[in-house]
């Protein structure tokens, strides 16, 4: 797997935010990026938490 798919209006729940695209699987909610940078993003919102 070289991309994955990550949804462009994420829920936030340290500020409260709730996405707006939530429950919805629709192509235009998604953007593609490499693997390597949806991992730094992912361990970023884990460590915020």
């Amino acid at each position: 797997m070289n991309r994955v798919l990550v949804r462009k209006d994420m829920s936030d729940p340290i500020t409260g935010h709730v996405s707006a695209t939530k429950g919805r699987f629709d192509d235009d909610v998604f953007h593609a990026m490499p693997y390597e940078e949806a991992e730094e993003m992912v361990a970023e919102k884990i460590a915020a938490i």
